[in-house]
């Protein structure tokens, strides 16, 4: 468990201390600052211990090789100045009165080894085991079971680099320790990571390479780890600071605040799992969609899809990216979409659809129309081909002026009903679902298209539970990419479309789950329950947080809502994440009074899931 006590009580020679950073190296020590010899009478461990403390940390002066002081006084500026007006004898000091939860060396990051053994180093388990904190287990155990310390340095992938002699001295002496030892000695830097390439790093830095060759830094992953300007430099050809910071202004905030060292930091961290770009000419989530990287991925031969790239991609010849005749924008998809609906139109004027349904139906589905006769009939036809029969078509006709006013000329057993004026998508949804009469009913927006199967997924699914009132799908936007896989609701009212311009094929997206919502332009509910609520609460503006406000009063009332993505469906135009100002801080106070009791226990909105 953490101690706090000053360093002269902690630091001891070896065998008189468990903890393994509180151990004071004699023979490092003088060979790290070989001018104590000049000021000692002689060289006995105990000798330089005692200068140390009374004098050594003082002059900046680290213990042993597993505690840097220069870099730790660097990384914590509040430390740093405590030092210089007495209040610590040094960093190493500090550390000892109660600041084990900090990172002690440049090349271990406390806070992440926890996070990333959270399952077996709980604080119970480090007590129980008499280890001070992460530091101390990773010495004693963690480096030689192989665990990694920080995320650019890998034991397993900086012995890999080294030959056959040499392999086996740093295996007796601990990789972790030679590495520091042999990075401090004249020769060829060894890559740690795949993640950082030290020679590209000298030859992109110039300035670093001759910084390096003077001493003034150990090596080039200590240079970018300890300088004072972590998002000037690049840790290798494939991350672009400047590139990621502008994609994710988000990231670039919290840099700016001091909050993160670098965008890389928060790439590591988060970036690379959410499958963001770390340079114009690495598009992860198309990467990631390749069929046989996805079955990389799947069977753990890479830890996320920018290892993948890294390790496996580029040594094969994949492309890291799709070329630009196959990257259409979701402008030029638009036209097709609307091009394909045109020619479906013009079919149906000649063979109508039919809705007829004679028995019970086995869904009612609503739709509400105002304008767009081309983009209605083909989503129309795409109903109509999931599912052949008990299908019970509601039409709101809101105050359509072109073709769509005559809709029975291609559309026939549907329930039209018609508004001379446009009362608008909420209120005509809630006209249409008064007239429902299956069990289940369908919200469907009419510029959508059905994939195969999407209606009768979605029927199974509420029929498997009775405690799911209702089910939504995947909502793919016509080039190609996700619109949302469901979404959450953060504590602050604020919405996030999950796994919004990620490939459909993305393994998130590809498993059945609880959603705090999922969108209007595909929305299956029970009738009861919608009838019940009353259905959509028009206070909301229309393309805001209706859907949002529907399926949390639907949670409310002791029902899931379930995202199924069996269920898959292609919308010409993208949903929006938020209603735009002026109508985002309005539209936001109306949700968070409204559901305030039930936001309380929503999690906070964080930088994972909001930068």
């Amino acid at each position: 468990m953490p101690i706090d006590r000053p360093a002269r009580d902690v630091l001891k020679l070896p065998g008189e201390t468990e903890i393994a950073w509180a151990v004071f190296d004699a023979v490092w020590y003088l060979h790290t600052y070989p001018d104590v010899l000049e000021i000692l009478p002689d060289e006995h461990p105990g000798t330089l211990l005692a200068w140390h403390l009374d004098h050594g940390q003082r002059r900046g002066r680290s213990p042993n090789i597993f505690f840097d002081e220069a870099w730790h006084r660097r990384a914590y500026p509040a430390i740093d100045a405590m030092v210089r007006d007495g209040h610590f004898a040094s960093a190493f000091d500090a550390y000892c009165r109660g600041g084990q939860a900090r990172s002690p060396h440049w090349l271990f990051d406390e806070p992440w080894y926890r996070r990333h053994y959270a399952a077996d180093l709980t604080d119970n388990t480090l007590a129980a085991n008499h280890l001070v904190n992460g530091y101390d287990h990773f010495l004693r155990h963690g480096a030689g079971e192989g665990r990694i310390g920080h995320p650019l340095f890998d034991a397993d992938y900086f012995v890999a680099g080294l030959g056959a002699g040499e392999t086996a001295r740093a295996r007796e002496q601990g990789l972790f320790r030679y590495y520091l030892q042999r990075v401090a000695a004249p020769a060829p830097e060894p890559r740690t990571s795949p993640f950082f390439d030290p020679a590209w790093y000298l030859r992109q830095y110039p300035r670093v390479a001759e910084a390096v060759a003077a001493g003034t830094w150990r090596c080039a992953l200590h240079h970018y780890l300890g300088n004072d300007t972590p998002a000037q430099f690049d840790p290798l050809p494939q991350f672009s600071e400047q590139f990621y910071l502008a994609q994710n202004p988000g990231v670039a905030e919290t840099v700016a605040r001091g909050e993160r060292r670098n965008g890389y930091a928060h790439f590591l961290l988060h970036g690379a799992a959410e499958l963001r770009s770390p340079c114009a000419a690495i598009d992860l989530r198309w990467y990631a969609a390749q069929p046989r990287v996805r079955d990389d991925l799947e069977h753990g031969r890479a830890a996320n899809a920018f290892a993948h790239w890294l390790l496996i991609g580029r040594h094969q010849g994949l492309r890291p990216a799709p070329l630009p005749e196959e990257r259409p924008t979701e402008g030029q998809a638009s036209i097709v979409f609307r091009r394909k609906a045109e020619i479906v139109a013009q079919l149906l004027g000649r063979a109508p659809l039919d809705f007829s349904v004679a028995a019970s139906p086995a869904v009612s589905a609503v739709m509400v129309l105002h304008d767009g006769l081309s983009l209605t009939l083909a989503t129309l036809a795409s109903l109509r081909a999931n599912l052949t029969g008990g299908l019970e078509l509601i039409l709101v006709d809101s105050g359509s002026t072109d073709e769509t006013r005559n809709i029975t000329r291609y559309v026939r057993g549907a329930q039209v009903m018609r508004f001379d004026t446009d009362i608008g998508p909420l209120a005509g949804a809630n006209a249409g679902m008064v007239a429902t009469r299956a069990d289940a009913t369908l919200l469907l927006s009419n510029d959508v298209e059905l994939l195969p199967h999407a209606l009768p997924a979605a029927l199974r699914c509420l029929a498997s539970d009775a405690t799911i009132g209702a089910v939504g799908g995947r909502i793919i936007r016509p080039e190609g990419m996700l619109d949302e896989a469901g979404g959450i609701i953060w504590r602050d009212g604020s919405v996030q479309p999950y796994q919004r311009d990620a490939s459909p094929l993305s393994p998130e997206a590809t498993f059945r789950r609880d959603v705090d919502y999922c969108s209007r332009t595909f929305l299956l509910v029970r009738t009861s329950l919608l009838q019940q609520l009353e259905g959509f609460d028009d206070t909301f503006p229309p393309g805001s947080l209706e859907a949002v406000d529907l399926c949390v009063r639907i949670q409310q009332a002791g029902f899931r809502v379930v995202y199924d993505p069996a269920i898959a469906v292609y919308r010409v135009t993208r949903n929006p994440p938020w209603p735009s100002p002026p109508d985002l801080a309005a539209t936001q106070r109306i949700f968070c009074r409204k559901h305030q009791d039930w936001l309380e226990n929503r999690p906070a909105a964080n930088a994972a899931g909001k930068t």
